[in-house]
């Protein structure tokens, strides 16, 4: 149930085209995807006031009830909109694949609104009564962004970058339309950033707007004709003008058809941990120690159930369909960021989960042993209710601790992953780490092993 979107590092270029060369070996007629997609959602509650007569959505009650019970309905919608934004966008990669695969004859999604009945299958952009949900990620024309008859397609080999790296990617155009896409070919790198005349990079501050930072285009126009794929040429682009962590929105444009990806791009950095910081693996007789001694941790065990018994191993996306009909699933559901959080001041972040957290939001979390403030959150499913965590702080004996869950020390080779390090240990260093939140060493025993 995890497919290639939880097993394969993300990347804007991946195909069909192997599946599809084996059954063109026995098979010559047309072939098309089917039920793409049914990531869960979190429900939404509001839907309840929708349901009379003889429909009772006793299924739906029962899961506001456990909610309540635990304390979760003031941010339920929160959780909720997480949860769309990252089915959204695990959707628009699964149709995009398809679309750039040529053998493939099209795509069929089973349906875009909740079936409650069938498993508690809460899997829509529109609710059981085929209104869009009331969330931002559920605006029809959000979906109709990349579900459509023509898209120019960059085939980015991944969507985080080091400064002074390319942005190397083929571009083409599916037009499965009926008329022409016709125009110049021309593309836009914009961020929140200003850039100065010389090409020097301002704060962000001078300019709270998104600035163009690099353009281009053809110089001669580009026609994709319908019924066919066009290819359209390349860009190179280098990315250079960075002095911080920065996100950034790649739009192209052939007349009226335009697509737009997120670029990070990480400043160089090699992330050393702080002498006032102590790190650790596990919570040891040195851990111990350190605590009592009034000691600032950062506890970052390897993601195995070995080192976090009481953990369930994460995915990037929702659930597939449901753990109620499926349940051979963990039952995580994405994460809840906290961006307001000073440990994401030099990190840019989004409230859920997206590209830039693939390796973080592959590893595990930890099941809390009571419901407490965290930085990321791991949603669990409607079925389970557990609270979760990837990362949370609190005090533990005397001293302080940031618990991380995500096995960062595995994975310095991607960019993401050295800046978030970065600006894990620029936090703990300094006068703002102060978690409000406490745990006793019994508890800590329990989700990290000495």
């Amino acid at each position: 149930m995890r497919g290639y979107l939880n097993e394969n590092y993300p990347s804007a270029d991946r195909t069909y085209d192997e599946a599809m060369a084996e059954i063109r070996k026995e098979y010559q007629k047309p072939v098309f995807s089917f039920e793409v997609g049914q990531f869960e959602v979190l429900p939404d509650f509001e839907e309840l006031e929708s349901f009379h007569g003889i429909s009772d959505p006793v299924n739906l009650k029962l899961i506001k009830k456990r909610v309540e019970e635990r304390g979760l309905l003031p941010t339920w919608e929160k959780y909720v909109e997480a949860t769309g934004e990252l089915s959204r966008l695990a959707y628009r990669e699964e149709i995009e694949a398809a679309m750039r695969t040529r053998e493939l004859s099209g795509i069929s999604l089973l349906g875009l609104q909740d079936f409650p009945g069938q498993g508690t299958a809460l899997v829509g952009m529109m609710n059981s009564h085929l209104e869009p949900k009331p969330y931002d990620f559920a605006r029809p024309e959000r979906f109709r962004e990349f579900f459509q008859e023509c898209r120019i397609l960059v085939k980015l080999p991944h969507y985080t970058y080091e400064a002074g790296e390319r942005l190397i990617a083929e571009v083409e155009a599916a037009n499965f339309g009926k008329g022409n896409i016709e125009g110049v070919f021309c593309w836009t790198l914009a961020g929140k950033m200003s850039v100065s005349e010389n090409g020097n990079c301002e704060p962000a501050e001078i300019k709270s707007k998104n600035t163009v930072i690099a353009t281009g285009e053809d110089t001669e126009i580009t026609i994709c004709r319908p019924g066919s794929y066009t290819e359209v040429g390349s860009l190179d682009i280098p990315l250079d003008f960075v002095e911080k962590n920065t996100a950034l929105t790649l739009k192209v444009r052939i007349g009226d058809s335009i697509s737009a990806y997120p670029i990070w791009v990480y400043r160089k950095t090699t992330p050393v941990c702080p002498e006032n910081v102590y790190e650790t693996r596990a919570f040891d007789v040195k851990t111990r120690e350190i605590l009592q001694n009034g000691g600032r941790v950062y506890l970052s065990p390897d993601a195995d159930k070995e080192s976090l018994p009481n953990s369930i191993k994460t995915q990037f996306t929702t659930d597939f369909w449901s753990v109620g009909t499926f349940a051979d699933q963990e039952g995580g559901m994405g994460q809840l960021i906290d961006t307001e959080h000073p440990i994401f001041k030099e990190f840019p972040t989004d409230f859920h989960t997206d590209w830039q957290w693939w390796i973080m939001a592959t590893k595990r979390a930890v099941i809390l042993p009571h419901p407490m403030k965290t930085i990321i959150t791991e949603m669990d499913s409607y079925a389970f209710l557990r609270p979760m965590a990837q990362m949370i702080e609190f005090r533990c004996l005397k001293g302080k601790v940031l618990l991380s869950t995500m096995e960062l020390h595995k994975s310095q080779q991607y960019p993401e992953v050295r800046a978030l390090q970065a600006s894990i240990y620029t936090y703990l260093s300094g006068e703002n780490f102060e978690p409000a939140e406490e745990i006793t060493e019994e508890e800590l025993s329990m989700l990290v092993r000495g």
